[in-house]
């Protein structure tokens, strides 16, 4: 019988952006290119990506996250 292969910290975080972008392309790449492997980052930009409510798609609601946890990094002086 076949084991079963565990998943990485770094699959399931990629996981976690690709499902919260709706699957979108470009948003996952514009979500990626900014978290890393930084669970910092990634949790700054899922509280930033979901309250980017009023944007239309999940491309610029990205764009509005990253900008916003941009933001937030610098107020943290991280």
């Amino acid at each position: 019988m076949t084991d079963i292969v565990q998943i990485t910290d770094t699959q399931k975080l990629k996981l976690e952006l690709l499902t919260l972008v709706s699957n979108d392309a470009t948003a996952f790449k514009k979500a990626t290119e900014f978290v890393g492997n930084d669970m910092l980052r990634f949790e700054l930009f899922r509280t930033c990506y979901t309250q980017a409510h009023l944007q239309p798609t999940p491309v610029a609601k990205a764009e509005e996250a990253v900008t916003e946890a941009e933001q937030r990094l610098a107020i943290m002086g991280v």
